[in-house]
């Protein structure tokens, strides 16, 4: 998959016409890019993005079959999960994005390194 850079001062819609689907990132750097979704699109595409180094940095989660655990861990991870989130906030998601909740369990993938 290759995201294709908008020149500037191009409106999406003259490369997007309607019912296309598309995947459209603007960057802090006020770069453009643009990728035209086709039928075979890749499922892990939104962990795949979110694991890289500009965004999260936990590149090792970028493929799920490197991030399994014993189901004894899973299940302890589970209760964890359950008691650092709460509905009411978001707040416990980052602190378990970032590392920094009390989930301390020996599973390699709960934490980033």
């Amino acid at each position: 998959m290759e995201l294709v850079e908008i020149p500037a001062h191009t409106e999406l819609k003259q490369i997007a016409p309607p019912e296309t689907h598309y995947i459209f990132v603007e960057l802090d750097t006020d770069e453009k890019l643009f990728y035209r979704l086709k039928k075979q699109f890749p499922l892990q595409f939104g962990r795949e993005v979110l694991a890289i180094e500009a965004v999260l940095n936990i590149p090792m989660r970028a493929d799920w079959r490197e991030c399994k655990c014993a189901r004894e861990e899973e299940e302890d991870l589970t209760k964890h999960i359950h008691s650092d989130f709460s509905p009411s906030t978001l707040s416990s998601m980052f602190k378990y994005i970032s590392g920094t909740s009390n989930l301390n369990p020996s599973c390699s993938c709960a934490k980033p390194s």
